[in-house]
């Protein structure tokens, strides 16, 4: 049960329109563990490019933006367009 979960869970990120990135924590330094096709489109990046790599690679800078607050700037694949990032910022 727990496999055809995890397809189905797999299929919504890819086929959503929401660009998704998600992170794994919990190895020795922070890697991108998976993008949606979505998140390729934005970024440029393929999923191929950026599964297994250092998170903090792609981060452009990492503000203080205030309490309960994140906030990371990603650098856009060159050949998207030379110079174009994403930003995001997060309450929690």
């Amino acid at each position: 049960m727990f496999e055809l979960e995890k397809n189905i869970l797999k299929q919504a990120l890819d086929l959503s329109p929401v660009a998704t990135i998600i992170i794994d924590r919990n190895a020795p330094v922070t890697v991108i563990a998976y993008v949606n096709h979505a998140f390729e489109a934005m970024s440029g990046f393929d999923a191929a490019e950026l599964v297994g790599l250092p998170w903090h690679q792609f981060l452009i800078d990492q503000a203080d933006p205030g309490p309960g607050e994140h906030s990371a700037e990603l650098e856009c694949h060159p050949r998207l367009s030379p110079g174009r990032s994403l930003h995001r910022l997060r309450r929690v």
